[in-house]
């Protein structure tokens, strides 16, 4: 069921041939683990591996979302596993299931050729935190040697997904959602005891990455960017997380509109407040509440813990799946608790209801991939292909290329979201090169030099320079 969904949910990835921004340099010249090794991903180098060296066409580009289309579908399968369904319903845990494909940090993990390593990460960190519950939390009978080296190979599985990208190793927190949400975490200190040495196992992990990355940079061994370096404006960076990251976890149709932004906040508030009466009818501790909540939000920190850290206040959807997933697994724990309080002739409609907003969205998702993802760079792809193709048959081939970059952002009818949705590949200079190189290639022409200049430089008037305008481009939905 899962296969289906996903390949109808992300069909315009997986049907069209083209390339995403951070595809083109991947196939000008492949990037290996010394790229990387700055920001601390020397594994997400290795894994670049896998794309061919020198490749004429787009097709193995389009198997790579093919298998990051799999990769996805598998995360949200262990998401189900791990997760889902040890708070769920097994009814509720599976139509839930199918909704965690329209999450829009998905998106951009299938629409991007080069994103794979990403959802691998994401897998293999859920892994390691749910192996790390299994054995603490929820195994009988296990040896202290057999726990020690089950919990040592959850921390190793955790400091390779930090070498290949640090947000999406931040799912091992999903793995502990559950855990927190059990009944035992308020009455049973014992369970909690063993809750919080899973936490340490992923902390421990967190903590030697972390000394290991700022020991290199201390010795010159890598050349740390600034961009990894600390944020010291802890008030604006938390402002920030407030009104660009948690409110685009799960955006779908577009949230720009700060009137929509406050229409689910409400929503959310009032499934709050579900869920805080729900757990006052059941009379537990008042501290145990208060330490379950206070639980909740530092692992809602901590699946964003990366980014916050950093300097850089970038929210891109690449770096939220962990975030994205913690908020959803958050709202069907209150959308439940809400249905645990209907009388029983309303939760038919209720249920019929979340089955049906979990559709729309699933449309939706499908509708955002088409139109602001594979549309945009298809349509970029082939305005630059068509200009240098039509001076193939030209008996005096031109001497350079001069592209003349369209804007980041396309206006109102199609805002830019962060730089995944409704960006424009040659809105950089760096992008225009590498994607003027790349359609060169696939055209079987000799890369000529390429020049770039920003919208409204005057362009070159010599004859033997092509100039491609790419603000001449007609978008259409």
């Amino acid at each position: 069921l899962l296969l289906v969904a996903g390949a109808v949910v992300y069909a315009p990835a997986l049907l069209n041939e083209y390339l995403f921004a951070d595809d083109y340099p991947q196939f000008c010249e492949r990037q290996d683990w010394r790229t990387h090794m700055p920001y601390g991903r020397p594994l997400l180098g290795a894994l670049f591996l896998l794309i061919p060296d020198a490749p004429r066409d787009l097709t193995s580009f389009l198997a790579l979302r093919v298998l990051s289309s799999l990769l996805v579908v598998t995360f949200v399968w262990l998401l189900w596993q791990t997760v889902l369904r040890r708070f769920l319903f097994e009814r509720a845990a599976l139509p839930a299931t199918l909704g965690c494909l329209a999450l829009p940090t998905f998106h951009f993990c299938i629409g991007a050729s080069t994103a794979y390593p990403i959802v691998l990460a994401a897998c293999v960190s859920l892994s390691a935190g749910a192996l790390a519950v299994f054995v603490l939390c929820y195994t009988v009978n296990s040896t202290t040697r057999a726990t020690i080296a089950a919990l040592v190979a959850a921390a190793l599985l955790e400091l390779a997904c930090l070498a290949t990208y640090q947000p999406a190793a931040m799912c091992y927190w999903l793995a502990l959602t559950p855990v927190v949400m059990d009944a035992r975490f308020l009455a049973d200190a014992g369970f909690r005891k063993r809750a919080a040495v899973a936490f340490a196992v992923g902390a421990a992990a967190i903590a030697i990455y972390f000394g290991v990355f700022k020991l290199a940079a201390m010795l010159h061994w890598i050349e740390s960017p600034v961009r990894a370096g600390l944020t010291t404006d802890i008030v604006g960076k938390s402002a920030w997380f407030v009104e660009k990251p948690l409110t685009r976890a799960l955006s779908l149709w577009g949230l720009y509109e700060w009137r929509y932004v406050i229409a689910c906040g409400a929503v959310g508030v009032l499934a709050a407040g579900a869920l805080a009466a729900r757990e006052r009818s059941d009379k537990p501790a008042d501290r145990g509440v208060v330490g379950r909540r206070l639980t909740l939000g530092s692992m809602l920190l901590l699946c964003y813990a990366p980014v916050l850290a950093t300097s850089e206040s970038w929210p891109s959807y690449r770096s939220l799946i962990a975030l994205s997933v913690f908020v959803y697994a958050l709202t069907l724990a209150a959308v439940h608790r809400v249905y645990l309080t209907l009388t029983a002739a309303s939760r038919s409609v209720f249920a019929g209801g979340c089955c049906l907003t979990i559709v729309a969205a699933l449309i939706a998702a499908n509708r955002n991939v088409a139109d602001n993802l594979v549309a945009v760079q298809r349509i970029e792809l082939d305005y630059l292909l068509a200009s240098l193709g039509s001076t193939r048959e030209s008996s005096a081939p031109p001497r350079a290329v001069h592209i003349v970059t369209s804007p980041f952002d396309r206006g109102a009818d199609f805002p830019c979201r962060s730089d995944e949705f409704g960006v424009r590949s040659a809105s950089r200079p760096r992008w225009a090169i590498d994607m003027t190189r790349c359609a060169q290639r696939l055209l079987g022409m000799d890369e000529t030099p390429v020049t770039t200049s920003a919208p409204g430089v005057p362009a070159p008037v010599d004859d033997d320079v092509l100039v491609v305008d790419r603000n001449r481009i007609r978008w259409a939905r």
